[in-house]
């Protein structure tokens, strides 16, 4: 029988630069394994157009059109549109460390799927007012605010992760994570959190300290 794990319990103390490292690696990995699909696909690296299935999705179109079938007609302008969004690809570069963070360890809780749905929410609906505002050329106030709300619903994300942080101190009376963001580390803390919420609960634990050779 597998260890279950519950919300609340707590990761193992881990070096920051070693969770964000390992954060890194797996990404890295993840893109190889991507470029070396394009190549086998015959996919260039410059464009993720699948050819031969645009040439299928034409000619289903085509047939749609002679049967004045508008149902199939809107479905299939949907799979074009995908099967067309090309996106250039390059191999990931090896992990630099953020300055700042040296001495910097970290424990981490497992939330709940249900807390973990409505953090990222209130992350998704941020990201898509400030491009909202982007888009309407709202005024600088209005973006300020716009880019204000996205990183409160980041620094949520961390405040609720991230229950231990050695290494950095406050000041008696000041909020460590304010410190941390007027030093430039929240992006740092923020990007942990995110790899330790996509790791299954039981590697999650062990989050910074995985062997990335298995």
């Amino acid at each position: 029988m597998g260890l279950l794990v519950f919300p609340g319990q707590r990761s193992y103390p881990a070096p920051l630069v070693d969770i964000l490292r390992e954060a890194h690696e797996l990404a890295r990995a993840a893109r190889a394994a991507e470029l070396e699909a394009r190549k086998k696909a015959g996919i260039p690296l410059d464009d993720s157009t699948a050819w031969p299935v645009v040439d299928g999705i034409l000619g289903a179109l085509d047939d749609a059109r002679e049967k004045q079938d508008s149902a199939t007609l809107a479905r299939l302008a949907g799979d074009l549109a995908r099967a067309t969004t090309g996106n250039a690809l390059a191999e990931l570069p090896a992990f630099v460390p953020p300055e700042g963070i040296d001495g910097v360890v970290v424990v981490l809780q497992v939330i709940s799927q249900a807390e973990r749905l409505d953090l990222n929410a209130a992350l998704g609906d941020a990201w898509a007012a400030l491009l909202a505002a982007e888009r309407a050329d709202a005024s600088m106030l209005t973006k300020r605010a716009a880019d204000e709300a996205v990183l409160q619903a980041q620094l949520a994300i961390v405040r609720r992760v991230v229950v231990e942080v050695r290494g950095i101190e406050a000041p008696e009376g000041c909020d460590l994570w304010e410190g941390i963001r007027l030093a430039g580390l929240l992006p740092a803390f923020y990007s942990a959190a995110r790899h330790f919420l996509t790791l299954p609960p039981g590697k999650a634990l062990r989050c910074g300290l995985l062997s990335l050779s298995t």
